[in-house]
């Protein structure tokens, strides 16, 4: 895991944390990293839920965020998986349809908000805090 050292963030107090990324997409993985590393967070990708569901495992994270249509274990039964195993978890889907069906599935099966792609930087790192602040904050505090 890497941290950036300097942040713009860190004089407003946002909180810091280990985020998994998981997306089957590496493009998205890629860009989403980089920004969440220049905002002082750590990171980790998986690139299905089952990959996601075992570094979950081996090395649980603040906040995961996780698309919703990936090949093998889709995004909804991670999350419901990931809620069951790791109530205090902040998990934040990422859809690339925006339906209200998909939304409604994910929240109902533990996912803390729900982003449609495309996305500000911007505004995911305000909803990261957002679901921080709810969940009570990093596994390191």
């Amino acid at each position: 895991m890497n941290r950036c050292e300097a942040s713009p963030h860190l004089a407003r107090g946002t909180l810091l944390a280990a985020i998994l990324i998981v997306d089957d997409e590496p493009r998205f993985r890629k860009a989403v990293q980089i920004a969440l590393h220049l905002a002082g967070h750590e990171t980790r990708q998986a690139t299905s839920g089952e990959e996601a569901l075992l570094a979950m495992r081996e090395a649980p994270a603040d906040v995961v965020l996780l698309d919703l249509n990936m090949p093998g274990i889709g995004g909804i039964q991670a999350c419901k998986a990931m809620r069951r195993d790791f109530e205090a978890l902040a998990i934040i889907v990422i859809s690339l349809r925006g339906w209200e069906h998909d939304n409604s599935e994910a929240l109902q099966a533990g996912a803390d908000l729900c982003l449609t792609k495309p996305f500000s930087m911007e505004v995911l790192l305000a909803n990261i805090e957002t679901v921080l602040h709810k969940r009570g904050g990093t596994a390191g505090d």
